[in-house]
């Protein structure tokens, strides 16, 4: 299979090699490894590509996702990229094949080689529909889809679908027949064997894709998977639009898909369309998130954030009785004083934390939030001071005015609190 003797290129403290995988029919498909060299090895992740796509596109993301401690494989379909033969014309492949023989295989390569690991897959375009069509998907945990899609031309953006359509129906069956294959410069970007091209096409024709498609011995396979499926859904992508990735994940019914949508302007893109997710400038933002959930970490992070709004929850229930205490003596004992002073601290504490990191996501006015984090750090300090000890009601007033700010959105005022406080 290949070893790690030559072909090894570092990159971002990764190891990657490119080594050959046999298809379940023998045939020799190009793939490459990528292994974390400090990170503890917690997942195996395996990216099924897109239609004519070859691997090289997937580089970059598989090497980031390898640095955060996955074991990453990426590979062509046979007939594409380092998977192509000296000549198409007479390949016998359909686009099926690469589902059933090559998707097929690299799903049993990974689980035989990291069996102690749990298999993610990375599904884009085709390579999520691959996904629905194969015999082991019940080895998978998760499931990414990225910009996969029933990819019914209708259901594209106008007008790219009438170009789809005019190009595949017009120009590339033609051509197919004519020449064995359909070259690459005519729209796709690389060569495709003939009878892949044309099984393609009569699914893009097609309201139901492949799912009306007698012939598709696969398409049972949509109801064994199990796994968690999270499809994103890029706004500006012509090609898998909301509808048509819908259509996708109803095949899954034996679990409940999530659907997510992805706008541009959220993470800082111009524009994303079919292919730019996998472009090393998303690295900071569509790639950690995707990253966060194929290990994991997403739900720490959220645990994380429950612990600290309810740590906030119950400083503010606290400072609420503390408030609505009756004065019992005209002048506080020195205890009292310092309980009093440790309630306040925990508090502020906590309100600094919180101000800091949910302000941002409140719908309040920059200044607003400069201000209600200025006020918190000034109380903070005022309660840090040896010279007044003891905390004011109003400044407990003034800090539960800045939760319940945060909660609404309103003007965090004392007044506003109080009177919400009484409704």
């Amino acid at each position: 299979m290949g070893g790690f003797a030559v072909g090894i290129a570092e990159l971002d403290d990764v190891f990657s090699d490119d080594i050959k995988l046999h298809a379940a029919d023998g045939y020799s498909l190009a793939a490459t490894l990528f292994l974390p060299r400090r990170a503890k090895r917690k997942q195996a992740i395996l990216i099924n590509s897109a239609a004519a796509v070859p691997r090289k596109i997937y580089k970059g993301f598989a090497s980031y996702l390898a640095s955060r401690g996955c074991a990453v494989l990426i590979y062509d379909y046979r007939g594409i990229g380092g998977s192509k033969p000296k000549s198409l014309v007479g390949f016998p492949a359909q686009m099926s094949d690469w589902a059933k023989l090559d998707a097929t295989a690299a799903i049993d390569w990974m689980r035989l080689r990291y069996k102690e690991l749990p298999l993610n897959v990375v599904g884009h375009s085709f390579g999520g529909q691959a996904v629905g069509l194969l015999a082991n998907n019940t080895e998978i945990q998760r499931t990414l889809f990225i910009s996969a899609q029933a990819g019914y031309w209708k259901l594209f953006s106008s007008p790219e679908r009438y170009r789809v359509h005019a190009m595949l129906k017009y120009v590339g069956r033609p051509l197919a027949h004519v020449k064995g294959y359909v070259p690459g410069r005519f729209g796709l970007g690389v060569d495709m064997p003939k009878n892949v091209y044309l099984q393609w096409v009569s699914w893009v024709m097609n309201p139901r894709y492949f799912f009306t498609d007698d012939t598709l011995e696969g398409r049972g396979n949509f109801e064994k998977y199990r796994g968690e499926l999270r499809a994103l859904c890029i706004a500006d992508d012509p090609w898998a639009t909301r509808p048509a990735v819908e259509l996708l994940c109803s095949g899954f019914t034996a679990i409940e898909p999530e659907i997510i949508d992805i706008l541009p302007k959220d993470n800082n893109a111009g524009q994303i369309g079919h292919f730019g997710f996998f472009r090393p400038q998303h690295r900071a933002t569509l790639w950690r998130k995707a990253g966060d959930w194929l290990t994991g970490e997403e739900e720490i992070v959220e645990t994380q954030a429950n612990e600290v709004t309810k740590m906030a929850a119950d400083a503010e229930a606290t400072a609420i009785v503390e408030l609505t205490k009756p004065e019992v003596t005209a002048t506080p004992s020195a205890t009292e004083d310092q309980s009093k002073s440790d309630h306040a601290k925990t508090l502020a504490s906590i309100a600094v934390q919180q101000l800091a990191s949910q302000a941002p996501k409140a719908k309040i006015p920059t200044e607003a939030r400069e201000q209600k984090i200025a006020d918190a750090k000034a109380i903070e300090k005022k309660i840090g001071s040896e010279i007044a000890p003891a905390i004011e009601a109003s400044d407990v007033e003034l800090l539960l005015a800045r939760f319940h700010a945060l909660k609404t959105g309103h003007s965090g005022t004392p007044e506003s609190y109080s009177a919400a406080s009484r409704t």
